[in-house]
């Protein structure tokens, strides 16, 4: 089984094709028609091409009101403050000078064809639309076409208070530009007056450097405001890459241009910002935790009444009209308020604020409508999608949370208690990783008792020694077959209990695995070529379960397995003609 296990990863691992460069878009990114799933579109996004599947990359983001400070710039790119911080020399408590261009830094991966790093934002007041925030609030990095992509409204109904998932243009250097030195590529949005020649010389690049990271073919090509070209970096950048940019008044034809595309994309309805929009929306950024009453609690859970019960000590809270959870712990969670204030990642659930009363903390965290991964895995006879696009999005996004916390948080943490119950999922189906209790510093911290979720905990949680990320890994391997099965870590099987990683490693050693397995997988998810799927996930999961954490893969290693079999899932579904490409219809074993 070893042999077959080393091809698969193998196989995974190793992209066979990597193309040399992006293409640059053009004035077809300004554009909010003419969405072609089939067939990758730069307009979109840039394409996963590179050498690496995910990547630390940058943007630059020009300063203006009300984003221009570390705070609201960090939370409406869902980046990290002290590295804003560090990248441009400054303070926290900065207030940047209008038009000052700022080095923000980001995690790129690649989703379903397309890199992208991701964040949210909330819509302020009624007058958005997908073209506005893409090219005003986000200024091109973002595109109207993947906003659309990635959310359900309807392009002329966005409301005040929706949250939207906002996908950022990054991308990966090429296996081509890594051998040429380059170690990062920063998303650059085109301004007035920008040319390749003029960002050669800010970034003291060759021209021809820049022009062949972009695709553009000689120096008539021209580039438009909006949108954005990649510039590619030989070390990360610096205060000195960043510039205040001439504050003028666009040509007329520029103007004209623009207007014709607003005209052609905006509601119709006249845009108006008042004073109060503007300060509403700069207060939403601040990063500071809020710190309710305890009156404020007990009215916005109906003083802890049973209808607004979700289970256990978490209540469900109207806080005028936001909806938020809130969960009542003892005081001994002040380390896990400090931890979660700390982290800012998509996929790690965000806390809101808490309150302090008598002898309890009361956590106030953003409100997950679907509840736990293990509630809706067994939910029955909902209209919920339980195809293999649904589950693996949601392995995606566990495993980006912990990517983030084992490589871009200092100090690294580990979360010590992955499981079904500690995945929460909101209202799109998009996973994050909650109950940061039993949380510790990475390598740092040395396990006293045993602490953990039965069925979920590694080999080494059993004797005392320091905790390192691969506990994290190991959880995340049960996870998977949690994900595929349906089954609990431990399940009955013929009246008596087993480890579910167990019963999957035995199934995969018999001679008739593949017979096995699709009678072991959850309903519907072994038809139409899912088999397939389903073996690689396998694979994947037996390499983390590992008895020695050093033999198991880190999670830089399972996203990119993970992003490879994705691409494939969704490539069949495609070949197939569908959405889901699986449906969840019974099957008969």
């Amino acid at each position: 089984m070893n042999w077959i296990l080393k091809i698969v990863i193998t196989l995974i691992f190793y992209p066979t094709c990597i193309k040399s460069q992006q293409k640059y878009s053009g004035n077809s990114a300004l554009r909010c028609d003419g969405i072609d799933e089939k067939n990758p579109s730069e307009s979109i996004l840039y394409t996963c091409n590179g050498e690496y599947l995910s990547c630390r990359t940058f943007l630059i983001f020009t300063a203006k009101f009300p984003y221009n400070t570390v705070p609201a710039i960090a939370a409406l790119t869902s980046s990290d403050e002290a590295d804003i911080v560090k990248l441009n020399n400054v303070t926290r408590f900065v207030v940047f000078p209008e038009e000052q261009e700022v080095i923000v830094p980001v995690n790129c991966s690649c989703s379903d064809q397309y890199y992208q790093a991701n964040t949210t934002y909330q819509i302020p007041n009624e007058h958005k639309t997908y073209y506005t925030i893409a090219n005003d609030t986000y200024q091109g990095l973002s595109t109207c076409k993947s906003l659309k992509r990635a959310n359900s409204y309807s392009e002329w109904s966005l409301l005040p208070g929706q949250k939207l998932q906002v996908p950022l243009r990054c991308a990966c250097p090429t296996r081509e530009q890594v051998s040429t030195g380059t170690k990062f590529l920063l998303t650059y949005s085109i301004g007035r007056g920008d040319t390749p020649d003029a960002l050669s010389k800010q970034f003291n690049l060759s021209v021809t450097r820049i022009r062949e990271a972009n695709g553009l073919s000689d120096k008539f090509t021209a580039i438009y405001p909006f949108t954005t070209i990649l510039i590619p970096m030989l070390s990360e950048p610096s205060s000195s890459h960043a510039m205040i940019r001439a504050v003028a008044a666009l040509s007329v034809v520029i103007i004209l241009s623009l207007m014709l595309i607003f005209r052609l994309h905006k509601k119709p309805q006249q845009i108006l910002h008042s004073p109060r929009d503007l300060i509403l929306e700069i207060a939403r950024f601040d990063r500071a935790l809020r710190v309710f009453r305890f009156s404020e609690i007990k009215k916005a859970t109906g003083n802890f009444g049973s209808k607004s019960k979700l289970n256990g000590s978490v209540y469900h809270g109207t806080f005028r009209k936001e909806v938020f959870a809130v969960k009542k712990k003892s005081r001994i969670a002040e380390k896990e308020v400090r931890l979660l204030h700390k982290l800012n990642h998509f996929n790690i659930v965000k806390l809101v604020g808490f309150c302090e009363h008598k002898d309890n903390l009361y956590l106030v965290y953003e409100y997950m409508k679907n509840g736990s991964l293990l509630e809706w895995l067994g939910r029955r006879g909902s209209d919920d999608l339980k195809g293999w696009i649904e589950r693996f999005r949601i392995a995606l996004d566990v495993a980006n949370g912990l990517l983030y916390l084992h490589n871009f948080t200092n100090p690294a943490y580990v979360h010590n208690n992955i499981s079904s119950s500690s995945i929460l999922l909101d209202g799109n189906l998009r996973a994050k990783i909650a109950n940061f209790s039993l949380a510790r510093t990475a390598n740092g911290s040395a396990l006293t008792r045993i602490v953990g979720t039965k069925g979920y905990m590694a080999p080494e949680c059993l004797d005392v020694g320091p905790i390192t990320p691969k506990v994290d890994v190991f959880a995340f391997g049960v996870l998977l077959l949690e994900l595929i099965t349906d089954k609990y870590p431990i399940f009955v099987q013929d009246g008596r209990e087993r480890l579910l990683s167990t019963a999957i490693a035995a199934i995969m050693e018999s001679p008739n695995a593949e017979t096995e397995l699709s009678c072991f997988v959850a309903p519907g998810l072994s038809e139409n070529g899912g088999l397939e799927h389903a073996i690689q996930v396998v694979m994947l999961s037996l390499s983390c379960l590992r008895q020695d954490p050093e033999d198991r893969p880190d999670m830089v290693e399972v996203v990119s397995v993970l992003l490879k079999v994705q691409l494939n899932i969704h490539k069949r579904a495609r070949a197939i003609g569908t959405k889901t490409e699986l449906s969840m219809d019974d099957q008969i074993c």
